[in-house]
């Protein structure tokens, strides 16, 4: 396991799975959405969770393909953001690419009225 995680990495983190209605909970991919100072530094990630299935609609939910490294194609949660603890991480999935990673960016800006 590494400690070293980038902003637009997708990391699988083992979790327990909670029964909160509306929360992504469970082991899963999350996206890394903390600056890369933040991540060298701190124990905890900051982080969305990714889904293969949702029932509505939202302004704030991100389609990413199965082509960018993932096992199946996904939706990025923007509304859930996370703390993750570097110990929790499984590995990483892959990395998002820059141009994806803006337009998260504003989903995410959107969602805190940044």
């Amino acid at each position: 396991m590494t400690n070293t995680y980038r902003k637009g990495d997708i990391v699988f983190v083992k979790n327990e799975k909670t029964a909160v209605v509306g929360i992504q909970s469970g082991s899963r991919p999350y996206l890394v959405v903390s600056n890369d100072k933040f991540n060298q530094y701190s124990p905890v990630l900051n982080c969305v969770p990714l889904s293969t299935k949702t029932t509505k609609k939202s302004p704030v939910h991100f389609f990413l393909s199965k082509n960018v490294g993932l096992q199946y194609d996904s939706v990025v949660l923007c509304e859930q953001l996370q703390v993750v603890s570097k110990n929790s991480v499984n590995y990483v999935m892959c990395t998002l690419p820059s141009a994806l990673l803006v337009q998260i960016n504003k989903l995410l800006q959107f969602q805190l009225a940044l």
